[in-house]
């Protein structure tokens, strides 16, 4: 099976498949996995995800855990950061271990890649805002979180 096809399967088994089950077959999966390609995994959900901190390839069930809730969340976020190989490996033994329907899966279609995050322009931002506004706008909260103003009132006694 071709790396793209394989990658369409998984993404399509990530989007419809219950979560349960899919933590299962990610488990089986990193079980069956070699150390070396636990721990890349491990890396890029650390890098991609800034989580796992903790973890070590040997916890399988939880790199499982995170590893399906970054997909799920945006696919391909971990795996398109890991080397090819062991992408492919890791898809197909998740592909193989799952049941899905063929029919379902050829009338499916892949969401459209997520967008870039836009950048407001320089002149929304804050150096469009004059002095004075901010000025404002620190004394006017400090006032509704504190009940006064806390800033240049000075105590008498």
């Amino acid at each position: 099976m071709e790396p793209d096809e394989l990658a369409r399967r998984y993404a399509f088994l990530v989007a419809t498949v219950e979560v349960e089950a899919l933590r299962g077959a990610h488990e089986r999966a990193l079980a069956a996995a070699p150390v070396e390609h636990r721990h890349l995994v491990l890396v890029a959900l650390r890098d991609e995800c800034l989580t796992g901190e903790r973890l070590t390839p040997e916890l399988v069930s939880r790199l499982a855990r995170l590893l399906v809730a970054a997909e799920r969340r945006r696919a391909g976020t971990v795996l398109d950061s890991i080397p090819t190989d062991v992408r492919i490996s890791l898809q197909r033994n998740v592909i193989s271990t799952l049941a899905w329907d063929e029919s379902t899966y050829a009338a499916w279609e892949p969401p459209p890649p997520p967008l870039e995050d836009e950048l407001p322009p320089l002149s929304t931002g804050w150096e469009g805002i004059d002095d004075n506004q901010v000025i404002r706008f620190t004394h006017h909260s400090q006032e509704v979180i504190g009940g006064r103003q806390a800033v240049f009132t000075r105590r008498r006694g």
